[in-house]
């Protein structure tokens, strides 16, 4: 950031990519464990098969929450608009997922307030560039489904398997509750989202962030 308030945004992607990076590949060596549920977004990784647990987890598990406070800190930067490309989408997503693990699997106390507190700010700039960018705001769709599954706002008895994929609309069950207001993931906030809904359909977008598996192409030559 200069001494004028301005943020240089090659500089802004660089660092978030260093640790969108070093929380990919962290991830699957440390306690934050994969949720099945984060295949509804579009920027997650497969998770790993099941191994033995590696050495030196906590480790691996540090590295992973020491990039996601860095990028918190990034997203907080003190600006007076957060405007930024799309490409920074998938880079906060994903570094999003892993804080939902963490508030499902080890967090309690303080710490897990925090850190949900983190995760609705990072909701909301995600809405901020959504209001510009019709990709971020499916991904923003994306969390907020993944963030109701993992924080357990649905029934528990809901199957995960029912969850839409990438690039598919289902039917949005809104439970009720303060939390859920907080977190950006009450009915309204939902509903004011609809408007994005016709382009998850599309097979235009940056990064390929698109689902062709619904495709039936003829490819012969003949």
């Amino acid at each position: 950031m200069s001494k004028s308030g301005e943020i240089d945004e090659l500089m802004f992607q660089a660092h978030l990519f260093v640790h969108i990076v070093t929380i990919s590949l962290h991830r699957s060596l440390s306690d934050l464990k994969f949720n099945a549920v984060e295949d509804i977004s579009s920027c997650s990784r497969e998770p790993p098969p099941d191994t033995l647990a590696p050495e030196l987890i906590n480790v691996h598990t540090a590295r992973v929450l020491r990039s996601t406070e860095t990028q918190i800190r990034l997203l907080v930067l003190p600006v007076r608009e957060f405007h930024h490309t799309p490409f920074i989408t998938c880079m906060v997503s994903g570094g999003a997922l892993a804080p939902l693990s963490a508030c499902k699997f080890m967090l309690k106390g303080e710490d897990l307030a925090i850190t949900r507190n983190q995760i609705r700010m990072t909701i909301g700039r995600l809405k901020t560039l959504g209001d510009i960018w019709p990709i971020t705001a499916r991904n923003v769709w994306e969390i907020q489904m993944i963030a109701r599954q993992v924080l357990e706002f649905e029934n528990q008895a809901a199957s995960t398997r029912d969850m839409p994929k990438s690039g598919e609309v289902g039917c949005l069950p809104v439970s009720e509750g303060q939390e859920q207001r907080d977190l950006g993931l009450d009915g309204e906030a939902l509903s004011n989202d609809t408007d994005v809904l016709p382009f998850l359909y599309s097979n235009e977008g940056p990064c390929g962030w698109y689902n062709f598996s619904n495709l039936d192409i003829d490819l012969s030559w003949e």
